[in-house]
């Protein structure tokens, strides 16, 4: 017989991460999630953003390859811009 996080694990890493703690996450919250993680900001201060437990802002970063350390991930997404030919 499964348990319960097995049944929530089927239903994908969005649904699983954000099941425990503070409740399910909202679209919002994602995107807060994504946008503050890719300014460097550090697991702690986000949740205190957006209402969420930590673990849970931390869990959706490591399924979403947001993890490790704000100024590594920052750095990683700066070098990613997009510059327009003229």
């Amino acid at each position: 017989m499964e348990t319960n996080s097995e049944q929530l694990q089927a239903f994908g890493p969005e649904l699983f991460c954000c099941w425990k703690g503070a409740g399910f996450m909202d679209d919002c919250q994602r995107r807060q999630i994504e946008t503050m993680r890719k300014k460097g900001i550090g697991y702690k201060a986000i949740a205190r953003e957006t209402k969420l437990s930590r673990d849970s802002v931390r869990n959706y970063c490591r399924w979403h390859h947001l993890n490790g350390y704000g100024a590594a991930v920052a750095a990683a997404f700066g070098k990613e811009t997009v510059h327009e030919d003229i």
